[in-house]
């Protein structure tokens, strides 16, 4: 079960095409109490995130398409909101 996706947008200094960035932070439960995370870092294909997130925890290769699936959605979804959320924040100049 994923319980939480978090985007990030570039800082002022930061490129889209920074291979360490991280695009997107998603909290996944595996197991009964068992939390890890998912990070998707700019350059990063959502498939092989989602097959080396399976191997890494001993899941069944038949949850990678849905794993793949369910980031790019998220990267989807966040993308259509951030605009809208940080049209609502202070500008970092306006900023104390």
């Amino acid at each position: 079960m994923i319980s939480n996706s978090v985007l990030f947008p570039p800082k002022e200094n930061e490129s889209d095409d920074d291979p360490q960035r991280v695009l997107l932070a998603i909290t996944v439960e595996i197991d009964d109490g068992c939390v890890e995370h998912i990070e998707m870092r700019a350059g990063d294909s959502p498939e092989a995130v989602a097959m080396k997130f399976c191997l890494d925890h001993g899941l069944p290769e038949q949850f990678v398409a849905p794993l793949a699936e369910h980031i790019v959605s998220n990267i989807i979804s966040l993308r259509s909101v951030a605009p809208l959320i940080s049209s609502t924040l202070p500008s970092r100049a306006s900023l104390p």
